[in-house]
């Protein structure tokens, strides 16, 4: 197929205006920050744009965070996605760690037909 040509937009005619006088949904403080060399999971978790996916995780890490200092048990219910995206390794050190103490496994990840615990509950937690 023959590549397609295209002439060069024309923006002699277009008009800018600063960034700060713009409308927007979102303003400065809800920008995510750069993370620097080195930084700690937390730092980089708190660097996160307070929006959306990301104000999710953070409200995500700080519940798990909390229930593991409580000494709770962690359940993750997860579908095959997760290992699709190549979240396997991350979920495996996480169950080698000790939590989540079960992991419903949907029959894609599991090769069963239903759910599965990949960790009996501790019953002392």
């Amino acid at each position: 197929m023959a590549r397609k040509t295209f002439k060069p937009l024309d923006f002699s005619g277009a008009r800018t205006y600063p960034l700060k006088q713009r409308f927007s949904k979102i303003n400065e403080s809800l920008l995510g920050k750069k993370p620097r060399k080195g930084i700690r999971l937390r730092s980089f978790i708190q660097g996160l744009p307070d929006i959306l996916g990301a104000q999710n995780l953070k409200a995500i890490a700080c519940a798990v965070a909390r229930a593991h200092r409580a000494n709770k048990t962690i359940l993750l219910g997860m579908g095959a996605q997760s290992i699709k995206v190549g979240l396997s390794p991350l979920i495996i050190d996480f169950m080698e760690k000790g939590s989540p103490a079960d992991a419903p496994t949907p029959p894609a990840s599991s090769g069963e037909a239903g759910t599965r615990p990949s960790a009996a509950p501790d019953p002392g937690r």
